[in-house]
């Protein structure tokens, strides 16, 4: 049985007319898990909180404002491929309000996985999330919305995955894997562009028309204009969902290339992992890994990838030299 509630939200700041947010209440038993499933990972694991938020962070929604530093989640337990959570106050604090609880996959603008109501007064407030990816990474957010004030609130991320992260295929066209429901494909010409473009359309809703080379994205303030910009080894740290522009220098032809584009998966003190395309799986290092690519991290700089060799058929050829230029974040 589903119910619908409006609710009046004073989320959405930059309206002059208040929003009102339509929620569709589940109160339909908990649907069993999937037997045919794969093995799904998290982080963080089974019991282990979310990290901390910080209340300077805040993610523009579809129809909202989300703040950070308010709540925090931890999976209480699992059953296969439905993932249960717990939902506190950072502070400890009770919910003084009615909320409506749930869990949005691959950004705040995404699908509504579940959501429900909760009384005032409670200081553990509940929901559940289901995996139904193949291969691959996707991040779900719990989210609370202030029934009262409509004041809104997401914890971190929780990242679950498959081990491995993507097949290994290497025809033309074929799926290595996705990253929050978005196909990465063993392509060619502009791979990157092209799946960073579908990233952007399917998770942040938004279709970039005239978009330019990948090197240019991140001056590129007419096309991507609803981006912000942190330069590599500035004063903001990267985060799960920033694009990650690079350029690039043709150590063959000794000119200056196209550059590269890839999502931000993974954070940690030490290194970050991405989703990308137009790499190939036969490189020497696991900086391009089409799901996983690891690059180092000093304090807010990342560090630049050493060239190794690229497999072109039989051709061992050096690939070009990538420097990050820095992060964009919707």
């Amino acid at each position: 049985m589903f119910a619908v509630v409006a609710l009046l939200s004073s989320c959405e700041k930059e309206d002059a007319a208040p929003v009102v947010p339509q929620y569709r209440i589940d109160d339909a038993p908990v649907p069993g898990p999937d037997p045919h499933a794969p093995n799904y990972f998290s982080i963080p694991r089974e019991g282990e909180y979310t990290p901390m938020g910080s209340r300077k962070l805040t993610i523009k929604g579809a129809a909202a404002i989300f703040q950070g530093g308010v709540i925090k989640a931890k999976i209480s337990h699992r059953q296969g491929n439905v993932f249960f959570l717990d939902i506190t106050k950072q502070d400890g604090s009770k919910f003084r309000n009615p909320v409506v609880v749930g869990v949005k996959s691959g950004s705040v603008y995404g699908e509504v996985h579940w959501t429900k109501e909760a009384s005032a007064g409670e200081s553990v407030v509940f929901t559940y999330f289901h995996a139904r990816f193949a291969r691959g990474y996707e991040h779900f957010y719990p989210i609370v919305m202030d029934a009262k004030t409509g004041e809104c609130y997401y914890a971190e991320p929780i990242l679950v995955y498959t081990d491995p992260l993507y097949a290994n295929v290497c025809g033309e066209g074929e799926v290595f894997g996705t990253a929050n429901g978005v196909e990465i494909r063993c392509t060619g010409e502009n791979a990157s562009a092209d799946f960073c473009l579908r990233y952007i359309e399917k998770v942040y809703q938004e279709k970039i028309q005239n978009a330019s080379k990948p090197k240019d994205w991140y001056a590129d303030t007419n096309n991507f204009k609803h981006f912000s910009r942190y330069p590599n080894g500035g004063d903001v740290a990267p985060r799960v969902g920033d694009i990650l522009v690079f350029s690039s220098y043709s150590q063959i032809f000794s000119e200056e290339g196209d550059g590269h584009v890839a999502i931000v998966m993974e954070v940690t003190d030490t290194s970050i992992r991405v989703a990308q395309q137009n790499f190939s799986v036969n490189v020497e290092s696991s900086y391009w890994y089409p799901i996983g690519g690891e690059f180092k991290r000093s304090g807010n700089r990342i560090i630049d990838p050493e060239p190794g060799n690229v497999m072109r058929g039989c051709i061992v050829t050096p690939e070009p030299k990538y420097s990050i230029i820095g992060w964009m974040r919707y």
